[in-house]
Parts: structure tokens; sequence; C-alpha cells
């Protein structure tokens, strides 16, 4: 059946995807950075120094997540000054712009990006970050463009934060993948948009939580003391400056050929690699320094130190040796490293722990100079807890390993991942954890920390009880129907964050009695152990989902993109011709549909087609060249259909 009227023409498509493009959450850490106790609005003279690490949490959708960035800098909190810049390049690294990151490659660790000397003392609100390019592998954007609406986008904490003269300011951008609802197919355009959650830690002197990864770069300068070299200046690998390293008596230096030396083998021109930690002033705490190119091999261990001082390396894919299994030699000069600097022995070598291994490959071992250790970590769904004297048993169901027995002791630190604190007694069958086992205690498998993985709820708000502290959302967004809804327990503490129209701006954070009726909301929480009917909610995104006034987001080349939900008013759509595998809600009024006109009849080609049924609730909507292959209900007032096709010879009213 096909309406009456006259057919438009086809025009160009504005609109917004579901959730804002581009969005960085912040967690202003520490009191809002270093130094923010101070007072007043005067602007110390001066310089300090400024560090930029990055960190990410861990992510089960994607293999990899790739960010080129090309540039760091601090907005001073006076805005007629002109930003502070920390760290940029024009240097392209695999086919684009800036310094490539892989952001899972950081779970544990942090990657120093750079840091900045004679930054300017002074009063800052902002930290701009800057990215040319992302790319994924694995998840619905593998292979992907991936859609960044705006390369600049600024962090803005609750409060502006201090550098003193003199003082040192770290900054950690901690973007959280798992957390971030960040990529997501953009419709049927073949596009994904990166939205990522970044909490920002900002400290007055070292970056204390975790240790950087081995730092690459080429000694430029000795520093001499009374006994000799006490440090050194590398320029960084891909162009991100300079960093200070200092030297301890417990500092172990190899040389090319892996053998154990002292300060006095170190020359300008030497290329290095360095473990150690950041302190204050940017200068970094050697704990490792190797001299030139030894065999750097990452894998899983497969053995224990044998009679022989060989254990089983399996190697992770892409590396310098390919081989399933590499007998691995340690000496009683290797280095044994746990976590970021400490001593361990040989009888930690374990199998299940990832190892990081350097050494001389010949005679088919590689003879290791130092062996750095990852703790072992269990990963899955609990199956099973027993609560015993001083903690709890737990299965853990493996998915490629089967059931794994661990005790948590009581004292246990136990984590949501994204950083809010549980108790043993948060823990319950069902529940997907992390867990980093305890090295010192090698039987019974004891966990030394447990990060528990949220559970995600998306939907839209139908009540508030502002009193109780509770919300009920409707997950599938239809008013009819009751059996998708879902009652929320906000608790006292909670973080809400609001999504704005402005890519280019960090929102702080709101309150419970910010969220409204109607709002679109991404909850991340648990179920409570002893009431699996409610739901605790920690993380809380208020999301603007649509937007239509927004050209810089979209341009014409999104012209078959179709959002599921469109909730705001006066919101109208253009669509090239093409068959849209989806459903379609309209709760604003003044919707207007365009699409592509197909042959006379019905069953030609060239159509604008939706595949799911089509549900408009909001007044005055308009369609035209539409052909519905699901079922269309009105509920609205005023709704026209000019030019279209019908499954079922016809809308459904039920006003």
């Amino acid at each position: 059946m096909k309406g009456g009227g006259a057919m438009k023409k086809h025009g160009v498509l504005k609109m917004l995807a579901l959730l804002m493009p581009l969005t960085f959450f912040l967690m202003s850490c520490g009191g809002g950075g270093g130094g923010s106790s101070s007072s007043g609005t005067s602007t110390p003279s001066g310089s300090g120094s400024v560090a930029v690490v990055l960190a990410d949490g861990p992510s089960d959708e994607y293999d990899k997540i790739y960010i080129w960035v090309t540039g760091v800098s601090l907005i001073p909190a006076e805005g007629n000054e002109a930003p502070v810049t920390i760290f940029e390049t024009d240097q392209s690294e695999y086919g684009h712009p800036g310094v490539r990151v892989d952001l899972l490659e950081f779970r544990d660790e942090d990657f120093v990006m750079t840091v900045k000397d004679g930054v300017p003392a002074g009063k800052y609100s902002k930290i701009r970050l800057e990215i040319s390019t992302i790319e994924t592998e694995g998840g619905p954007c593998d292979n992907i463009w991936i859609k960044l609406p705006s390369g600049k986008i600024d962090l803005k904490p609750r409060e502006p934060f201090y550098l003193h003269d003199g003082g040192n300011v770290s900054i950690r951008l901690d973007i959280d993948a798992d957390k971030s609802i960040n990529l997501h197919e953009a419709g049927n355009s073949g596009k994904c948009i990166f939205r990522p959650v970044v909490f920002v830690d900002i400290e007055e002197g070292a970056p204390l939580k975790r240790c950087p990864k081995m730092v690459n770069g080429t000694i430029v300068e000795l520093i001499k003391g009374q006994s000799g070299t006490e440090a050194f200046i590398i320029d960084l690998d891909r162009y991100r400056g300079r960093l200070k390293v200092e030297l301890s008596e417990s500092t172990a230096i190899f040389d090319e050929e892996g053998v154990f030396t002292d300060p006095s083998a170190l020359e300008v021109g030497q290329e290095v690699k360095i473990r150690g930690k950041l302190a204050d002033h940017g200068v970094l705490l050697a704990s490792l320094v190797i001299i030139g190119e030894l065999v750097d091999l990452s894998g899983e261990v497969e053995s224990t130190v044998d009679s022989s001082n060989i254990f089983l390396l399996a190697p992770f894919s892409g590396q310098v040796i390919t081989d399933a299994q590499v007998n691995v030699g340690v000496q009683p000069q290797t280095l044994v490293l746990l976590g970021c600097d400490t001593s361990g022995t040989s009888e930690m070598i374990v199998p299940g722990m990832k190892a990081r291994v350097f050494g001389k490959y010949g005679n088919n071992v590689l003879s290791a100079v130092t062996v750095i250790l990852e703790e072992r970590k269990v990963s899955g769904t609990i199956s099973s807890l027993q609560d015993q004297d001083s903690g709890r048993l737990a299965i853990i169901e493996e998915v490629n390993n089967g059931p794994v027995e661990v005790f948590i002791p009581d004292d246990t630190p136990i984590f949501l991942l994204g950083g809010k604190q549980l108790s043993l007694g948060d823990l319950c069958i069902g529940q997907e954890v992390r867990v980093s086992l305890d090295p010192t205690v090698p039987d019974p498998l004891t966990a030394r920390v447990v990060f528990v993985k949220p559970e995600k709820h998306v939907g839209e708000v139908v009540s508030i009880d502002y009193d109780q502290r509770i919300i009920v959302i409707d997950e599938d967004r239809d008013p009819v129907t009751t059996e998708d809804q879902r009652e929320v327990y906000v608790p006292i503490g909670s973080k809400i964050l609001k999504s704005e129209d402005d890519d280019e701006e960090q929102k702080e954070f709101r309150s419970f009695n910010d969220i409204e009726v109607k709002d679109y909301i991404v909850l991340f929480g648990l179920t409570d152990c002893n009431d699996s009917s409610v739901f605790n909610a920690f993380f809380i995104v208020i999301a603007d989902e649509f937007d239509d006034d927004s050209d810089d987001y979209y341009d014409s080349d999104h012209d078959d993109y179709l959002p599921r939900f469109v909730l705001d008013n006066d919101v109208h759509i253009n669509l090239r011709e093409g068959y849209l595998d989806q459903s379609l809600t309209v709760r604003g009024n003044n919707f207007s549909l365009t699409g592509q006109p197909g042959a006379m009849e019905c069953d030609g080609d060239g159509w604008t087609s939706i595949g799911g049924d089509v549900d408009v609730y909001g007044n005055s909507a308009k369609f035209t060249n539409i052909k519905f292959l699901g079922t269309v209900r009105v509920q609205g007032n005023g709704a026209e259909f000019i030019d279209c096709c019908f499954k079922d010879g016809g809308p459904i009213h039920s006003n």
C-alpha cells in the first residue's frame, strides 16, 4: 500500500548517534591536583616540571585499542593566557601522525608519555589531549574506520590545580576502555564512534600508584659525581622529550653482551632500556639499565626452573622468536624482578605467570640477564564461595582452564573495576572477577587483590525517588510494558557524569538530584548478593542521546545512519536508499524521516527500507518515501505517512 502526497527531493542528513561521540569523563583524584589547597588567584612566578603518563583498565571486548597522540598541553585558568605545550610531535608512526599507544597494554603499568621541565608555574584549569587517529583489533570495530569528531579534547577538573615554582605535578590519564561504551557501530554506516571514559589523577610530586613500563631512549648526557656517573639524561624514543635517570648502588646494569657491569660502561650515544619509578621533579629512579639490543621476549611461563637452571617459556605471537616453547636459562647473576621493583628469586618463576625476559640467545637457550615477572592472574566467573577461617574459598571458572580454587583472605583488597573499593561480603556467585595471586603463597593459590567486573545496564529513566535514591529505568524504552523495567539503587558516593553537546570539553560530576525522568542513562554496578532484585549503581552516565544541531559531528557521508531511539523534539533525518536492519522508537514531537523512493510498486528496488518494528509515541511525526518491513505502531497524534509502503497494509493506531 502506498500513501498519497507529493514526493520530496533527497536532502542531507544532520544527526548524532545514540550517545555523544567523543566525551572524556573526568575523575580528579587527590584533592583536585598538585597544591590545589593553595588559596588566592595570583599567578606564581618561576617554573616546575610536569609528567604525563597513560594507563588503562582491562577490556574483554577488544584485543587492541590504538590511539595516536599528537599533543598534550595545559590550559591556564586565566582565559586570556595561551595553552602551555607539554608534548607535541609532527612525526608519524604506522602511517598516522603522532605517537601510537596501545591502551590495553597498560592495564597494570603506566606508559610515560613525556616529562617536561621549565613549565611556567601557575594555576591551570584543563588538560588538553590531542589525538589524530584511533584503530582497534578485535571487537565490533575491527577493520572499520573509527570516527573521531574532534582531535582536541579538554579534560576539566572540578577545581583548578597549581604548579608551584620548583614543584612537580604528575598527570595520569587512565582511559577505562571497559566502562567507556566508547566504540560502537554507528547504525549501518560501517563506521564507529570513539567515546571513552577517562579518569584523571593529578598529584603533586611523583605518580606513586604504579610503576612505568620499560623506558627506551638514547643517552645524550652523563652526570658525574665524586664516584663517577651518578645519573644521565636520555632522549626518549619516538620524539617524546628528555628524561633524567638517576642511579643508585642497587641499580643493576648490563652491557650489550648481557654481562653485569657498572656505571662506567655508560656512554653518550648508547641505546638503553630502563626500568624504575618516577620520582619528584620528573626523575626516573632506575632499578635496571640494559645497554644495547638484547633479545626481548615476553610469554607465559610453562614450567618451574629445573636442576639445569632452565624453565620453559611460551612466547606471545609477533615476536623475534616464533618457537612454541623457548628454553630460558637462569644463572646466579640473573636479576629477577616481580611487579615494579621487588627483587625475587628463581623459585618465584612458576607456571601461569607472564614473564618478560632480556638475554642472549644461542645454542637453543635464551640466557636471561633479567626476568621480569607479572603476578599470576585468575580470571573468570565465580561458581562457588565457601566461608573458611580468616577468609573465603572461591571456585573461579576460567574459560580455557576450567575451575580454579583460590583462597581469598579477609584482608584482601577488593575493587570494582573503575576504582570503588568493595568488601569480601560483596563477592557472590555469578560475578566475573580478575584475581592477582600472591607469589609468596604458591599453595593454596591465594589472592593478593581482587577486581570485580561491573554489570552494565542501559535505559530510560521512568521514575525517581529522590529520598530513597531509587530510580526505575526501562531497558527496552517501551512505556506500554513493564517487563524490561529495572529498579536501581544509587548509593551515596556513586559517581554520576553528564555527557554534554560539546565534544571538546569534559564535564564535571553531577549529583543524584540532576537525574531526571526521560534521561537516557548508562549504569555500572553490581546486583546485590542478598537480594537479586536490587541493582546497586556505582557509576552513572547521563547521556545526551540525540542532537540534531551539531554539523561538526556528522556530515553528508553519514546519510545512511538512523538511530534506534529519538527522544528530542524537532529532529529531521534524510536517508539514502538501502536496507536498515533495525527498529525505531520515536518519543520526540515533530519528527520527520525522508527516504529514497523506489519503484512505483512496493516490491520493487531502490527504497529506503526499515527492517524492524517502528513505534511512534511523539506527536506530528512525518514519514516520506519509507518502506516498512516490520510492524508500525502509532500512539502519538497527527502522524503522516507520505508515499510509504507497509508490510501489513498500514500503521496500527492505538491512541
